[in-house]
């Protein structure tokens, strides 16, 4: 990729976090583990600096 084209990629990505959104954290809480999600308000799984936010932590 090119160095204009990541610029202009990183300024569309730091224009859209400037933008605040309604969010939705999803947590699943279970006796060995956790899930979370970030959903927008049309149930759509949001990004955070290019991944989704969609997990699980699993304890031993």
């Amino acid at each position: 990729m090119r160095k204009k084209e990541k610029k202009k990629r990183k300024r569309r990505e730091k224009e859209k976090m400037a933008k605040p959104k309604d969010y939705t954290i999803g947590l699943d809480i279970g006796t060995n583990s956790v899930g979370w999600v970030v959903t927008d308000d049309q149930n759509n799984i949001l990004r955070i600096k290019g991944k989704k936010a969609i997990g699980a932590r699993l304890f031993t």
